[in-house]
């Protein structure tokens, strides 16, 4: 790599000489189930959190029922967590889901039952 293309990638290129190069070291989702009565995440949480270093971010949460509009709630300041479960008064058919951490997106899932499947 030239050293123009070094100086332009140093903030986003890291070498790593212990070769865990990415896993586990950041905030992912590593787990998603989704379900007609639930949602459940699993978070993978950045191994440089610390008491006095939380991991959190200003969380939005989009969600899209059938043909209905996108309906969102933002969360700032949220502390991540390894486990999240958001439960449903009613069942729900059909819907997507989509996180975003910091206005990034993390996540984006789509859930039809197979009762509404077209096969």
């Amino acid at each position: 790599m030239s050293d123009e293309l070094k100086r332009k990638y140093e903030d986003y290129i890291q070498i790593d000489s212990s070769k865990n190069v990415f896993f586990s070291r950041w905030t992912y989702f590593n787990n998603v189930h989704l379900a007609e009565n639930y949602m459940q995440f699993n978070l993978n949480i950045s191994q440089y959190q610390t008491p006095s270093i939380p991991t959190q971010f200003d969380l939005k949460i989009s969600f899209k029922q059938s043909d209905l509009e996108w309906k969102s709630q933002v969360y700032k300041n949220w502390l991540a967590v390894q486990k999240l479960k958001l439960n449903f008064k009613d069942s729900i058919d059909n819907y997507e889901i989509a996180f975003h951490f910091n206005d990034q997106l993390m996540y984006y899932g789509r859930y039809q039952s197979e009762a509404n499947s077209p096969y």
